[in-house]
């Protein structure tokens, strides 16, 4: 007897997007993914490009090291309930420890937004971080 998971179209397309960030995170070691995930019940559904930009490079300029942001785009990848939300980018000239970097940034940003999860994708790896309030 075969058990069938029932996968939504969301689920699928997902799934998808969330391979193709890993594929290409593994073929550019400077791709980077934050991926910020919100509550059903979110009305953060819609973060501007530019406010994004802005925290990124806020966060960099006042922050020790400094780093250079490139091809920065930000997008929802859900079709019927849109609840996470993808800021995908290029980090380049950081000579120290850039998992930290990433890491607080990361947080950063996923509490200003106040998002119940948060992720970032850099070299194929997935960290997942629970954020309290």
């Amino acid at each position: 007897m075969k058990i069938r998971s029932v996968l939504t179209s969301d689920d699928i397309f997902t799934r998808v997007i969330n391979d193709q960030i890993i594929k290409n995170s593994c073929a550019d070691t400077s791709y980077i993914c934050i991926i910020l995930t919100f509550s059903r019940h979110s009305d953060k559904s819609l973060i501007p490009t530019v406010k994004v930009n802005n925290d990124i490079r806020e966060y960099l300029c006042n922050g020790p090291t400094k780093g250079y942001v490139g091809n920065l785009s930000c997008s929802h990848q859900g079709i019927n309930n849109p609840n996470s939300y993808y800021i995908k980018f290029n980090l380049n000239n950081v000579k120290n420890n850039i998992d930290e970097l990433i890491y607080k940034l990361t947080c950063k940003i996923g509490l200003k937004y106040k998002c119940s999860w948060c992720s970032y994708v850099r070299n194929g790896i997935v960290r997942n971080i629970r954020l309290h309030y």
